[in-house]
């Protein structure tokens, strides 16, 4: 019993509010709050589940329904969608923060009305929803994940925090549906897989809002100090190219080990691989350019492949970015066989 918290023994082994945040695990879901803000989420001790949904892309679903039922609304779909509700939700939580197709806004008007609109149930609509869930489902999980992260040996007055594990649902596909996974049916992955490559690393810098204010916390998983770091923040403008409007350093003598210290679309910049090259039978190299901030980058390959590139789904800040595409099984590709987008253009017809 020395391995018990003292409540949990007062508790005769089985408590009666185990979701308590103070001392349990939690589940979350709640599709009906803001889930790109940090002040959204509880501080558990244990998050041992919580997700989004998003669908996977045109190219997965089609190998797996008919082609003439890949549009939102269709009885496939709509059979693939185990969610009660998930056909409405996932409507409003991705248009609560992309922009509404032209098509819906000037009869629906916000979120909540785009599920009335004619467009929603056609052809076109569905491979651009597909891209904005998934970067929904992307942004949402790094949050989430980034304010457990950085409560891990943070406690507030509320007794809330020292937060220890955080576990998203789920990692992979059983079937090609819109789930909550981060990688498809077809090993694919999602944006959100690329992105929790990120949020997850051993030290991540955590910014956050605190009414109308910007913090920042420094989360060091590994065993040992960070010594004489320099912290710098940069803001920028869509209007401002690549360069900073705003630039904040700050000097940290050690962060301790295994702590945490505490848009108009057509601004931006347009994308473009000007380099492919094949180092060997299972790597493959590209540079990527971009004219401007660059959000929600993707790099796609028209033919099927197992693999995973070193990154994806990014935002560019500076011109040029290089990516390397590993690959399970050896595919023979050329330039024209990659492409790429960004929040600006992906999945536009």
């Amino acid at each position: 019993m020395q391995f018990l918290s003292r409540y949990f023994s007062r508790a005769g082994g089985v408590s009666e509010n185990p979701g308590d945040t103070r001392y349990g695990d939690i589940h979350f879901y709640n599709e009906f709050i803001d889930l790109w803000k940090d002040g959204s989420y509880s501080t558990p001790r244990c998050a041992s589940e919580y997700g989004v949904q998003s669908l996977p892309f045109g190219s997965t679903m089609r190998k797996h329904i008919n082609a003439s039922e890949w549009f939102y609304s269709s009885r496939q779909m709509a059979n693939r969608q185990h969610h009660p509700g998930g056909l409405v939700t996932n409507l409003i939580m991705v248009f609560s923060h992309f922009p509404i197709p032209f098509q819906c806004s000037q009869k629906q008007g916000d979120a909540r009305g785009v599920q009335n609109c004619e467009y929603v149930k056609t052809a076109d609509f569905i491979d651009r929803f597909a891209y904005f869930s998934q970067a929904h489902q992307a942004t949402t999980y790094k949050v989430q994940t980034e304010h457990y992260r950085r409560y891990r040996n943070l406690l507030a007055p509320s007794g809330e925090g020292n937060t220890m594990c955080a576990l998203y649902w789920q990692l992979n596909d059983v079937w090609a549906a819109p789930t909550w996974s981060s990688i498809d049916i077809d090993l694919n992955w999602k944006m959100a897989h690329y992105e929790a490559r990120r949020f997850m690393a051993p030290v991540i810098v955590v910014l956050y809002s605190v009414k109308d204010d910007i913090a920042v916390t420094v989360v060091n998983d590994l065993t040992s100090k960070i010594k004489k770091a320099t912290l710098q923040v940069d803001m920028f403008a869509w209007t401002n190219g690549f360069q900073p409007i705003y630039t904040e350093r700050k000097l940290i003598d050690a962060i301790d080990s295994l702590s945490a210290e505490a848009v108009d679309f057509n601004v931006l910049g347009e994308v473009s691989i000007t380099r492919v090259e094949k180092v060997n039978d299972l790597t493959y190299s590209l540079t990527v350019n971009a004219t401007s901030l660059s959000p929600y980058t993707w790099i796609s390959v028209s033919k099927p492949f197992l693999g995973w590139f070193s990154d994806n789904a990014f935002t560019m800040t500076e011109p040029e970015k290089s990516v390397t595409l590993h690959l399970r099984k050896p595919v023979e590709l050329t330039d024209k066989d990659f492409g790429v987008c960004n929040l600006r253009n992906c999945g536009v017809h």
